[in-house]
């Protein structure tokens, strides 16, 4: 099986551009697709796992043309994986213009001249033996010479019509069967063949004239179908509503300026970031000052934190779990990675509909082979002169493509109008899960509280001195009283601080030129609650009590009558802070809503499973930092993202913070979809068991049927847009 076009794939160092991540055991390389053309296509790649030993999983990004493959070096090459990739019929594309990262725009110019050109080949055999087969048209006598001479010319023009203009659908059609499955492309490949064999017959024998008029616009009816379903899906990119939501902020460091926030898309090479706990690190990068860990389950698989320290070497995609790094960057930001790697989750389970639809998928296109043998033996018993008519009527006008395209359409939809209403949901499968959430369960502090507008009252005041020195220790961490206190102290030059320590959910710890500094919880600074004043925070020099730091919980607005439109489903608080703000809370929060306070990250866990175990959906609302737990385990974990954009790999949705007060309208446009997508499954049905109604009777022509299975896929397309927006109106008007 040994391709000598992919030699070069031997030395992987002249293709590390194509590498996402690289170790010995695990390594993710992004390969450009251009032939990828319809959902069968990304199905049989996405599925190429399951046959392939070394392979950890494909995620196929069908509008970009591009696949994800993790894999195990140890068990399969980057060779082997391109040789397989071609043999599939979905050669790679590792031309000049993928290492300068413009393979897809290229690739897709390629594939577009390529199509214009068979639609060009088609066009014009269609055109001429139309004209070729006018002395058929007018009755000339079929043994005329000149009936005779047309006749072979129809069959001398079939050749580039099926070699050229066909060619796509036979590949396409090869390479599935070599994997074992049957794509979209099978039948339409079986039809050609027939029909054209049949043709093909009738002239060599003498029996009739064919039916290159009908095969010729077979194919080019097929080719302006692809071309104009392939046009309507280009325009609706979801990617660029993924880059509309993000950029990301992050904290970037200068030696001549305060730490500051910038857009992700601002940074380059050589600028020197701080990452803190529960952050993401964006860009390739190396630590300059800090010791930490990092998870790099998201990029390798790997489950346990790799400790890191100055001079390693980070991955872009890697999470802090711990004390915050100052790292140097040393590769530009790839944000389409980095958003893939949060909306991929491949441990995660389908919903019970994605599901169904993945085996409707499976068995689709065998079914339509076993009706085609079918419609075969009838009409050879019936009038075997119809039976070639008939079969390749019933190849031609089924379509799966249409019924595969239900949920991508139908959800996608859903998450672009969603994500111009401030909430970017993580996937299409998120979509179905929130549409079925019947209980809900919220987080306190900067999720019903706005950080950024808390009062502190300082019990005693804060020298400047001293603030200096706590502004710098809290720059350190993302937590919201970390964020508030920074901007308590925004007009205080920050003070270096070193030896950051940070205890998740308690406090920090840091060396200034004073001595060790602390600021936390009482229990952090080795005090029990009721040595303390009520909720408040303190902090510490070299042991010794500074002082107490007591906030003032600013709510956001609007809050009560957004959440009593969640209507009749569960509700519960759980926070960490003590019951202090109690009698606000119940203005604030449905009358039936449990409250539950001193709630440690395990327990909130342990309240989100306890209520699955009881058969509820569960939704969690939370910052992502000390309820990374409970938002991963939750059906659905919503990310309050305020000015900072913190990232929360955990969550589901990631929902900007003024948007929380209109929570309840993300469920309903959810169901909203769930209902289109039902709709968009009904048509599809619908229209395949009519299409095949009658071309199992013969009442069908292979150009029509040509022309109606493009016509099935763009109704999908069309009704999801229409009734999504629609919604979408009525939904979000206010």
């Amino acid at each position: 099986m040994a391709d000598p076009r992919y030699d070069a794939l031997q030395n992987e160092n002249l293709y590390a551009h194509l590498f996402k991540q690289r170790s010995p055991d695990r390594a993710t390389v992004v390969l450009t697709l251009p032939t990828m053309h319809c959902a069968s296509c990304v199905r049989a790649i996405e599925t190429w796992p399951n046959l392939e030993t070394g392979l950890v999983d494909v995620r196929v990004n069908f509008n970009q043309k591009e696949a994800h493959i993790r894999y195990n070096p140890r068990e399969i090459s980057l060779q082997a994986i391109a040789e397989k990739l071609d043999f599939m019929g979905y050669p790679p594309d590792l031309s000049l213009a993928q290492r300068e990262g413009k393979s897809g725009q290229s690739a897709q110019k390629r594939l577009a001249r390529q199509s214009i050109l068979e639609l060009g080949v088609a066009g014009f055999v269609f055109g001429n033996t139309m004209l070729f087969a006018f002395p058929e048209y007018m009755g000339l006598a079929p043994e005329s010479g000149i009936a005779e001479l047309m006749r072979w010319i129809t069959a001398a023009l079939s050749l580039p019509l099926v070699g050229y203009s066909g060619r796509s659908y036979f590949k396409s059609a090869l390479g599935a069967l070599r994997t074992g499955q049957a794509n979209m492309d099978v039948p339409i490949a079986m039809g050609i063949v027939a029909l054209w064999s049949k043709s093909l017959w009738d002239i060599a024998s003498g029996s009739g004239a064919g039916y290159f008029d009908s095969l010729a616009g077979l194919i080019f009816f097929l080719l302006v179908g692809r071309w104009f379903q392939n046009s309507t899906i280009a325009k609706l990119d979801f990617e660029r509503d993924y880059k509309s939501f993000f950029p990301l902020a992050t904290m970037r460091l200068s030696s001549h300026q305060a730490p500051e926030y910038v857009a992700l898309n601002e940074v380059v090479p050589g600028e020197v970031l701080r990452i803190r706990h529960g952050e993401l690190i964006p860009m390739d990068a190396v630590i300059l000052r800090g010791r930490s860990s990092v998870d790099v389950q998201f990029i390798t698989g790997e489950a346990l934190p790799l400790a890191v320290g100055p001079g390693d070497e980070v991955a872009a995609g890697s999470r802090l779990h711990g004390s915050s790094i100052d790292v140097e960057v040393v590769k530009a930001l790839d944000q389409s990675y980095l958003t893939s790697l949060w909306r991929e989750d491949p441990a995660a389970q389908k919903p019970v509909l994605s599901r169904r639809m993945d085996l409707w998928g499976q068995w689709f296109t065998w079914g339509i082979l076993g009706v085609a043998l079918f419609t075969a033996a009838y009409w050879m018993w019936v009038d075997a002169s119809k039976a070639i008519w008939a079969v390749t009527s019933v190849l031609i006008v089924a379509c799966p493509c249409a019924l595969a395209l239900s949920i991508p359409f139908g959800f996608g939809n859903a998450i672009r109008l969603m994500g111009q209403h401030g909430a970017y949901v993580k996937s299409s499968d998120t979509i179905e899960r929130l549409a079925r959430i019947n209980a809900w369960f919220l987080d306190k502090t900067g999720t019903l509280t706005k950080p950024d507008e808390q009062y502190w009252t300082e019990e005693p005041a804060v020298s400047a001195k001293h603030a200096g020195y706590l502004r710098g220790l809290v720059q350190h961490s993302a937590h919201p009283i970390s964020r508030s206190l920074h901007n308590h102290w925004r007009h205080v030059p920050a003070h270096p601080l070193s030896e950051v320590q940070e205890s998740i959910g308690e406090g920090l710890e840091g060396r200034c030129e004073a001595g060790i500094l602390r600021v936390g919880s009482p229990s952090y600074l080795g005090l029990s609650d009721a040595q303390a004043p009520s909720h408040a925070t303190g902090w510490s020099l070299n042991g010794q009590i500074g002082g107490w730091l007591i906030p003032e919980q600013v709510y956001r607005a609007g809050l009560a009558e957004g959440l009593a439109q969640l209507g009749p489903n569960l509700m519960a608080l759980l926070t960490g802070d003590s019951d202090q703000e109690q009698p606000r809370l119940k203005a604030i929060l449905p009358a039936s809503t449990e409250m539950r306070f001193r709630q440690s990250p395990k327990d909130k866990l342990q309240f989100v499973l306890h209520w699955q175990e009881s058969g509820k959906h569960v939704a969690m609302v939370g910052d992502g930092l000390n309820d990374a737990g409970a938002l991963a385990a939750s059906d659905v974990g919503i990310s309050i993202a305020e000015d900072a954009m913190h990232f929360a790999p955990a969550c589901d949705v990631l929902l900007k913070g003024q948007e929380l007060p209109h929570l309840a309208r993300y469920p309903q446009m959810a169901k909203a979809a769930l209902r289109v997508v039902k709709i968009n499954i009904g048509v599809s049905l619908g229209y395949n068991l009519i299409g095949l109604t009658f071309a199992v009777q013969g009442l069908l022509t292979p150009e029509v049927s040509a022309l109606l299975m493009p016509i099935s896929s763009l109704s999908v397309v069309g009704l999801s847009a229409l009734l999504t927006q629609r919604a979408s109106r009525k939904i979000f008007k206010s």
